[in-house]
């Protein structure tokens, strides 16, 4: 596989931005391969967050969209394209990138900087296309909700946006209600909105803005667009595997044609029949795929339900499942004039999970972590007595980590996530956010220990854990060892004296050289925010 980029970068150490933000920026701009032996006029996709987008530009993880670009532009699928990548100041990026709330953020600033400084140059400098809709702005995370609300306020500048990973949480989900309330009719700007199955809460917002537009003459597979990455994590290879399918979708050069419409089960997409398993999630992907692999999902898929004494859907998300009865049916959609069904089994409802033990006065490590080449990376296990709840947790990692900066994601860490409500809601898995633990930790010798917290707002990190949990992390010759103590009152004050049961997943996160990788007990327990085949311990 060629890793180098067809065409040629130029590189900008320090453009001036007029006071307008944090800061004077390196700018990267692209040009594919062709460019220096013609008169064609280009598009022009300006990237936030320019440092990772560009193959070499930096030495930390890349996006490589250049790369994909090329491959694309080869086939003839998309149209001739320049690309500006904007780099982020550290002390001034989530003030530039956030609008303005209690006078902190400088969105708008930004938004400026690059409609009235960088784009006359960039048009003056090359041959470009300026009209909005030859002009996209993209993005990821905080840079993708920058990329929402700048193409939302300035269509005509910006008419396309790619807003991957967006964090409309960010300021008490301030961006969302300002699109309920601003009243705006519709604009000629295409929108790309995705996000990963890890970061299910993202998708939920994404859900809502998707439906803002569609109800404002937004049209899916036209100029909307949405895409779901069951598997995919809040991590520069989730969004690299992407790309192609969102530069595809904004730059396609032919229209794009609707091949077929499928729902899937969104664990195992490859499966032929969905399986309601106790602690199994029941998101159903409802998929409309086009021309040349685009695969685009529908938010609210309104599905219909054969037997509903069997299956109903969710009243909080048109994409979930909940099991009623026994037995089995059959789910359906329709997209245009095409159908997709799917075929869902229910076991009894009644029926228990098999539990672990949790034993009394005698530690082993009988439970092994394994990583995608089913390779053991560590070890673990549980005990308790009539005080605390033990667990001890071996890591065959060697640590390694960027920096001491307490963020877990950086470092190479062991995660351990606990659920101890009540034996009704943890063993039958129901309710809307039934994988919500009441305890999320990361440990390891370079971090610390760092409590992390999911909620509306994404994945958060304190180095405040909570009272009544002592963590330590020894290092061993060939990885690392991490104690656990839990004082019994803790799971008592949520399940009642004394506790029987909690459910417990624990991964490995590895760090080699800028990316980390991490390895789950039990995979899938951490995508769409469910407890999937995690192990419920029962004290014995």
């Amino acid at each position: 596989m060629d890793t180098s980029p067809k065409g040629l970068r130029v590189d900008i150490e320090a453009f001036e931005d007029g006071g307008l933000t944090s800061g004077p920026r390196g700018i990267h701009v692209y040009l594919p391969h062709g460019y220096d032996s013609g008169d064609e006029s280009y598009c022009v996709v300006y990237l936030n967050d320019g440092q990772a987008w560009l193959a070499g530009v930096w030495d930390g993880p890349q996006l490589r969209c250049d790369l994909t670009y090329d491959a694309l532009f080869a086939a003839g699928l998309v149209k001739a394209a320049i690309f500006v990548a904007i780099d982020f100041r550290r002390e001034g990026r989530i003030r530039d990138l956030t609008p303005a709330q209690d006078e902190e953020g400088n969105l708008e600033g930004y938004s400026r900087f690059v409609s009235e400084r960088l784009k006359p140059y960039i048009d003056a400098q090359f041959r470009t296309k300026p009209d909005p809709a030859s002009t996209a702005i993209i993005g990821i995370s905080m840079g993708g909700l920058a990329s929402f609300l700048m193409a939302h306020r300035h269509p005509e500048t910006f008419g396309m946006a790619a807003c991957m990973s967006p964090s409309f949480w960010h300021g008490d989900r301030c961006a969302i209600e300002l699109l309920r309330s601003d009243g705006r009719s519709k604009q000629a700007v295409r929108f790309w909105l995705d996000a990963g199955g890890s970061e299910y809460g993202a998708w939920k917002d994404v859900r809502e803005v998707y439906s803002i537009l569609e109800q404002r003459g937004w049209t899916s597979g036209l100029d909307l667009a949405a895409h779901l990455d069951y598997t995919g994590e809040h991590a520069i290879p989730a969004w690299r595997d992407r790309i192609w399918q969102m530069l595809y979708f904004l730059l396609h050069k032919d229209p794009l044609r609707l091949e077929d419409f499928r729902l899937v089960p969104a664990v195992r997409p490859s499966g032929p029949s969905m399986d309601l398993g106790i602690g199994l999630r029941r998101i159903v992907g409802a998929e409309a795929w086009y021309e040349n692999g685009l695969r685009l999902n529908l938010p609210h898929p309104m599905l219909t339900v054969d037997a509903p004494s069997v299956v109903s859907v969710d009243d909080h998300d048109p994409a979930l499942l909940q099991p009623v009865g026994r037995g089995q049916t059959t789910v359906r959609s329709t997209y245009g004039r095409l159908e997709a069904s799917l075929s869902v089994i229910t076991p009894d409802p009644d029926a228990s999970q098999p539990l672990l033990p949790c034993l009394r006065d005698r530690f082993d490590l009988p439970y092994k972590v394994l990583d995608a080449d089913l390779e053991p990376v560590g070890r673990f296990g549980v005990r308790y007595d009539d005080e605390h709840l033990y667990l001890r947790i071996e890591s065959y990692r060697k640590t390694e980590h960027k920096a001491a900066t307490g963020n877990p994601f950086e470092q190479s860490h062991v995660r351990v996530c606990l659920d101890a409500r009540p034996e009704s809601v943890l063993c039958r898995g129901d309710g809307y956010d039934n994988g919500e633990p009441f305890l999320r930790l990361a440990v390891g010798p370079g971090v610390g220990s760092v409590a992390l917290r999911s909620s509306e707002k994404g994945l958060e990190w304190s180095t405040a854990i909570p009272k009544g949990i002592d963590t330590a992390c020894e290092v061993l010759p060939d990885g690392y060892r991490l104690s656990l103590t839990i004082h019994r009152r803790l799971l008592d004050d949520r399940q009642g004296s004394p506790w029987r049961f909690f459910r417990l997943n624990v991964g490995i996160s590895d760090l080699r050289g800028s990316e980390t990788t991490t390895a789950w007990w039990q995979p899938e327990w951490h995508l769409f925010e469910s407890p999937i085949a995690s192990g419920i311990f029962e004290r014995r």
